[in-house]
């Protein structure tokens, strides 16, 4: 339950058109953003649990051996 509304949480901030909202929510969504970045580097079992939409842009992966470069979301 927690994996699904933390997923949906993700998409739905995704889906938020940054040109039209407002300095307040903008600064929400940057604030938290930054502390699941932090997340995902400190703790990489975050990304793992909670799959691609917790992913920092480019991390080091111990699974594919190298690098992972960030998907173009649409």
């Amino acid at each position: 339950m927690f994996k699904t509304n933390i997923k949906t949480l993700f998409k739905e901030i995704r889906s938020i058109p940054l040109e039209s909202a407002d300095p307040d929510l903008l600064a929400h969504i940057s604030f938290g953003f930054r502390n699941l970045l932090i997340l995902a580097y400190t703790m990489p079992w975050v990304t793992e649990t909670l799959g691609d939409e917790a992913a920092p842009p480019c991390t080091y992966s111990a699974h594919d051996g190298g690098v992972r470069q960030a998907r173009q979301r649409t």
